[in-house]
């Protein structure tokens, strides 16, 4: 785009405005835990991981492998050890007063449903958020869509003269 601007002896001078970048839309993931310090009371939060892409699906199922990855580390999934004795198994009390965050995190990584309808929102540009609380804290497993500047990178382009200078050049 040229836009002249005038000076006061020779007339009007092309001025040459940058160009504005192109943006692409991001998806973000950030997953979190949330709970007191043990003696202090205090809360504290974990950011327990993030990923970036411009995929909604890609973001989803980066998610869906961290849901599987925290409920693993909350607690084993009982089928995973076919071998364990029934009797070795029991109910945690404390799970009929708060919620099973492992269970949670587990459904909803394998039940195509809400893993869909998370993937609705997303692509809608509306943000997805999955909150599971128990007694032992809350996990936060939450994506967004930003909208990002798409990056420059420089290339060597020959120049009319012979010489090479540096272009940039969108990423497509």
């Amino acid at each position: 785009m040229r836009t002249y601007a005038p000076t006061p002896a020779a007339g009007p001078v092309p001025l040459h405005l940058p160009e504005l970048p192109e943006v692409e839309r991001l998806y973000l993931a950030r997953v979190f835990a949330e709970g007191q310090v043990a003696g202090t009371g205090l809360p504290a939060r974990f950011v327990l991981g993030t990923f970036a892409s411009p995929s909604p699906r890609r973001v989803l199922r980066w998610l869906r492998r961290q849901a599987l990855r925290i409920a693993d580390g909350l607690d084993p999934d009982p089928s995973a050890f076919p071998s364990a004795s029934p009797a070795a198994l029991r109910r945690d009390p404390a799970g009929r007063r708060f919620g099973d965050v492992p269970t949670a995190l587990r459904v909803w990584a394998r039940d195509d449903g809400p893993w869909s309808a998370a993937h609705h929102r997303l692509a809608a540009g509306e943000p997805f958020h999955l909150v599971e609380v128990d007694h032992t804290g809350r996990y936060a497993l939450t994506a967004w869509s930003v909208d990002a500047p798409t990056p420059v990178v420089p290339s060597r382009q020959p120049s009319p003269l012979g010489r090479t200078h540096d272009v940039p050049i969108r990423s497509a």
